[in-house]
């Protein structure tokens, strides 16, 4: 039995059709209402995506140059080290120069040291020979006049 103001040969929806568009207008605000909700929601997470990439790409800019900062500070730390093992061959090599020359040193100090003595020793041995030709010339002098 037809409800009032409904008509069976199809001149006016049966309730049943119009929940059904209601129904469906209904979902389609919903669908709708979601759909803007899930846009939304995958803007903000692709702001936050491109933030944090853009981050991860600042990161990584600064890490590269926090290793040619590192490659640079190795290389110096090398050429520092290589320069400081030069440095210390120089230096053993002029200390090694002036152990030698202090060894000719000490050797020619010494030879004179000898050599001084030796005079020293021919001297006194001249003058001891000196004294005693004086003490025998002086004995003999007084042999004379003792006489």
């Amino acid at each position: 039995m037809p409800l009032p103001g409904e008509q069976l040969n199809g001149g006016f929806l049966t309730s049943c059709e119009a929940e059904l568009q209601e129904l469906m207008k209904q979902i389609d605000i919903m669908v709708a209402h979601k759909k803007s909700e899930w846009e939304t929601q995958t803007q903000a997470l692709e702001t936050c995506l491109s933030v944090r990439e853009q981050e991860l790409a600042s990161a990584r800019a600064a890490l590269q140059e926090k290793y040619k900062e590192v490659g640079m500070l190795r290389h110096q730390v090398e050429d520092t080290e290589k320069a400081k093992q030069d440095m210390v061959k120089e230096y053993e090599q002029q200390l090694k120069k002036f152990q030698e020359e202090l060894s000719r040193l000490r050797r020619s100090y010494e030879k004179l040291q000898k050599k001084q003595l030796r005079e020293a020793r021919g001297e006194a041995n001249k003058r001891q020979g000196d004294d005693q030709f004086e003490i025998s010339r002086l004995t003999r002098k007084l042999e004379v006049c003792s006489e």
